[in-house]
């Protein structure tokens, strides 16, 4: 179990090192210990057993038997003589690994010669070092160090599932948002359990680059797993790997484990290591470099490898357990964190802590009562968020029971996947977090009049306001305990700001637009921070209206449109009544429709993904209106502001 010695350089990927955590040195049993240099110290402790010399350099042993005493565990050589260093079982019970170092064969911290203190040259920070001169950093426990400020407690903010399918919406359905949240909480460090993007609408690879150049615009260090979903893109993940590595403010290594992008990242106040959060990659992509339909096709370059069954490998969880000991074996209080996609079915045990957890249905994915802990009276006070939906798969894996995770001191594991739960829950000293999901992709939750609604975007009721934000996960910064976090939410959802009283509606500027028919669903939204809108969805064909008597003796209307991605031929069109004065523009007279194709003039061409004005000349109509309305496609997403009628 040799650990490398580190130089003073630390690790390879050019993370910063001050110090790590205070481990004192133990003098060993023995009447002789002798150094390289041939010099002798010594010490005197009452043992066990008979007090017998000792080389803590012995490089003779074979075999032998372990033997114990009051200064802990020895290998009695071939010669006769004992050494301390290594790894073993006592009475069953395996004892910790320690890393040691290569040119003495002894533990760093644990045995004679070995100590803690600063770094020699200059350099900041401390170190184990070992009698040898070589020492051990932060940076070789851990692949990214995070120093955070003197003093302050820590404060890391999980998004999950941003789920992106296409960049021309991105900032309506995510971008705004996540920095919104941002802004709110001032994170030293985000994660992202997963489903950065949904790769199968990526087979470019552009919503990756968007994604990690807004990530990267916030200027915080970042840190995403991949998710079951991610992995989809025709580019390979070898090729999505390298954009995240290569990212300014982006904490990632691929690495060559099972799964894609497995990592450490130890948070160091002072040069102390207090907390390091294990990002893995939970696999489970059932049909991974596909296109939009499914059908697989394996990219040119690269390797690709894609567990598609869910949960870790055998060497993931290795590296994960050895790594945590041989933290632990120098400073057994730092705190660990475990960050993933796809929860574990553990989860489901921690859930039957509350008795109203009655499970799921078996014909859906639904809970026969939803779990709303920010208003269930019963619920303990470290405990918060909604659980709206049953688990969706899950794994199971012994090595990383609960039991397990507890001997391994992992005090936390934060997941993504089921973007319906944002749920957080201490059970037998665990946090079992799901990250509220942060962005408008594929399902999430809304509420309206103090219910929750879970689904895709046309399940949601009209005038719902949909939850989207992050959850924050406070570190005490003097033992990096976690404490009880909270979901930060974008705007104020359950009206909290105005005394639990109904939060004003969004003001679009221009004539109001109203009573959609069914299968539209008309929102007045924020569309960025400068801009506010209507926004129409459609899952069917269907209308929105303006009152007729508006049009009465007017000349000319002007409208503002943002058609979010191209569907069709056409996006949409609008109707007035009686059927007169459009013969300049239609066909049958009775419509202006509003296209993509570049053959149609462009005061009917619809830009995707920019913002465009247009005017009808509508004097024909007099005061004859009987009927003004936008009949949007189905599967459309347009904005509309700046309606004018002259």
């Amino acid at each position: 179990f040799a650990f490398g010695c580190g130089t003073g350089s630390g690790n390879d990927n050019g993370s910063s090192v001050e110090s790590s955590s205070s481990v004192s040195s133990e003098e060993i049993a023995s009447s002789e210990i002798t150094d390289e240099s041939g010099e002798e110290e010594s010490s005197e402790e009452e043992s066990n057993s008979s007090t017998e010399s000792v080389e803590s350099e012995h490089v003779c042993i074979t075999e032998g038997e372990w033997v114990s005493n009051s200064t802990g565990h020895w290998l009695v050589c071939d010669c006769g003589k004992k050494v301390q260093y290594g790894s073993h079982y006592c009475n069953d019970k395996k004892c910790e690994e320690q890393p040691t170092c290569d040119a003495c064969n002894t533990a760093y911290g644990k045995a004679p010669g070995h100590s803690y203190g600063e770094l020699s040259e200059g350099d900041a920070g401390k170190a184990y070092y070992c009698k040898c001169g070589d020492y051990l950093t932060n940076a070789d426990l851990v692949d990214f160090v995070l120093p955070v400020e003197s003093g302050k407690d820590p404060v890391v903010l999980q998004l999950s599932d941003t789920q992106l399918t296409n960049s021309t919406n991105a900032e309506t359905y995510c971008y705004r948002y996540v920095r919104d949240i941002v802004q709110q909480t001032n994170p030293d460090l985000i994660i992202i359990t997963g489903d950065v993007v949904y790769g199968r609408f990526d087979p470019d690879g552009y919503i990756l680059k968007d994604v990690i150049k807004f990530m990267d615009s916030l200027n915080i260090p970042w840190a995403p797993v991949f998710g079951n979903h991610d992995n989809e893109s025709l580019k390979g993940v070898d090729w999505q790997c390298d954009r995240l590595e290569e990212a300014k403010n982006c904490l990632f290594k691929q690495g060559d484990l099972t799964g894609n992008g497995n990592y450490s990242i130890g948070l160091e106040r002072d040069g102390e290591l207090i907390r390091v959060f294990y990002m893995m990659d939970s696999n489970g992509c059932g049909k991974p470099m596909c296109d939009s339909n499914g059908v697989q096709t394996k990219p040119v370059e690269g390797t690709n490898v894609v567990q598609t069954s869910e949960g870790f490998g055998a060497d993931q969880v290795n590296w994960f357990t050895n790594s945590v000991k041989e933290i632990h074996a120098l400073d057994a209080d730092v705190k660990i964190s475990m960050a993933y996609h796809i929860q574990s079915t553990i989860f489901s045990t921690a859930f039957q802590k509350y008795d109203e957890y009655n499970g799921m249905t078996s014909s859906s994915n639904i809970l026969y009562d939803p779990l709303n802990l920010d208003t269930l009276e019963t619920a303990d006070d470290t405990d918060f968020g909604y659980l709206g939906r049953a688990m969706k798969g899950g794994w199971y894996n012994a090595s990383l029971s609960i039991n397990k995770l507890k001997e391994l001191g992992v005090d936390s594991i934060f997941v993504g996947h089921e973007h319906c739960n944002s749920v957080s829950i201490v059970y037998e000293g665990i946090r079992f977090q799901y990250g509220q999901k942060s962005s408008q992709y594929d399902r999430y939750n809304s509420t309206k009049d103090g219910e929750f609604f879970g689904g895709y975007i046309n399940d949601h009721p009209s005038g719902s306001t949909a939850l989207m934000g992050g959850t924050v996960i406070p570190v005490s910064a003097e033992d990096g305990s976690i404490g009880t976090g909270y979901i930060c939410y974008y705007g104020d959802p359950f009206g909290t700001e105005s005394g639990g009283e109904e939060v004003k509606p969004v003001e679009v500027n221009g004539v109001p637009v109203t009573d959609p028919q069914s299968g539209i669903t008309l929102t007045a939204e924020a569309f960025n921070e400068t801009i506010n809108a209507y926004k129409v969805v459609a899952t069917t064909q269907g209308k929105v209206f303006i009152d007729p008597a508006l049009v009465a003796n007017k000349t000319t209307l002007t409208f503002t449109v943002y058609v979010e991605e191209e569907i069709g031929d056409s996006a949409f069109l609008i109707r007035l009544k009686p059927d007169q004065g459009f013969t300049n523009l239609t066909q049958d007279g009775k419509h202006i429709l509003y296209q993509y194709s570049s053959s149609v003039s462009d005061n009917r061409r619809v830009v995707v993904g920019a913002w465009k004005t247009f005017s009808v000349d509508i004097s024909a109509f007099g005061t004859s209106c009987t009927e003004f309305s936008f009949i949007v496609f189905a599967g459309q997403t347009i904005w509309l502001r700046d309606i004018t009628i002259v």
